[in-house]
Order: C-alpha cells, then structure tokens, then sequence
C-alpha cells in the first residue's frame, strides 16, 4: 500500500465539497475553509466524511495496521523519528502551539518513508473498527459505531497518547475539531 505523504488540507477537501456537493466541515463560513489556511488540514470531519472524500479522490482510508507500520517503520519505533519524545517534531500541547499547524510543518518529525506528522497535529481516521473488551473478554458496546483513530493532535494533553502505537477510538458520526483525514492507496500487482 501506499500512505498520504501529508494529511488532507483544507483546500483539498474544499476542491470535493465543490465538485461533489458534499458538505463541509462544521467550523467553515458558508461552504469556504478560513482564510489563509488552504494548507492547513481539514478537521471537523466524521469517518464517513472522510470515507467519502477517500473515495472521491480514488483511493481510501488506510487500516490501523498500515497507518501504524507507516509510523512504527519496520524498527517498531515508539515516534516517526525515534524512540524519544520531541516537541520539536510534531505538534502536541507540550509543543505551545495550540492550533493546528500547515501541513508541510515538521520535517524533522517525518518517518524514514518521508510521510510527515504521522504523530501530532490531527488525530486521523482509519478503517478500522475500534472494538474493546472488559476484563473478562465480552465486547464493550456503544450506543454508536467506533472507529480507531491514531496519531495524537495538537492539544493531545498526555504525551503517552501522541505516539506510533497508542490507540483510541471515536464515534463515527462526531465531526471533532482535531480529527482529520490520510488516505491510503493499494499498490497495483
């Protein structure tokens, strides 16, 4: 498979609500991304939001699996970079930043593979499930599909979850404003 160098921006997403008449995120004026931050990533969208905007481009949501080799390398590295916290590389709330930063932002932060803020600024969606067990192995259900998402964002508060292999979930119909949208793409044989 091949993963997103970069996660969806705003002005990627804005190009689908154009062409597909789709909605946009919550937090825009109208059916416009705010001003200036055509390079920042799109948020305040649902998994099947992006599902569907994953679809419209031709390719689709990677599974926890793949985003997590795309983070992990075949080392098993606890960051893209290494195996130690930098706030330097990626964006989180030990980092000051407190928003969302452009998405070229953080080279140092980038796996060997280049693909960037793998860890920070936006937790992004995958296609796959998020299910849970109690102690005793029986499923743990919602009133609500949950999908997994990964990487952290920008006010991730406990660094132990802003790294290549924390997992959570979120319910699939919230439109949050730090979760966000990578697509994956299957290598042809």
């Amino acid at each position: 498979f091949y993963i997103d160098r970069f996660p969806v921006t705003n002005a990627q997403y804005q190009r689908f609500v154009d062409d597909s008449g789709y909605h946009p995120p919550r937090h825009w004026r109208g059916r416009k991304y705010p001003e200036g931050q055509g390079d920042w990533p799109v948020t305040g969208v649902n998994w099947h939001n992006a599902d569907a905007y994953a679809s419209w481009a031709g390719k689709r949501l990677p599974t926890e699996t793949e985003w997590e080799m795309a983070a992990r390398g075949r080392d098993a590295r606890r960051y893209p970079w290494g195996d130690a916290l930098d706030t330097a590389r990626c964006n989180i709330w030990a980092s000051g930043i407190g928003r969302t930063a452009p998405v070229g932002n953080y080279e140092g932060g980038a796996a060997p593979n280049g693909v960037l803020q793998l860890v920070g600024n936006i937790w992004e969606w995958t296609d796959s499930d998020f299910e849970v067990s109690d102690e005793d192995g029986r499923p743990v259900v919602g009133d609500m599909l949950m999908k997994s998402i990964r990487g952290g964002a920008f006010d991730t508060y406990f660094t132990s979850q802003a790294n290549s292999c924390f997992r959570t979930g979120l319910a699939s119909l919230l439109r949050t404003h730090n979760a966000g949208i990578r697509c994956a793409l299957d290598i042809q044989q």
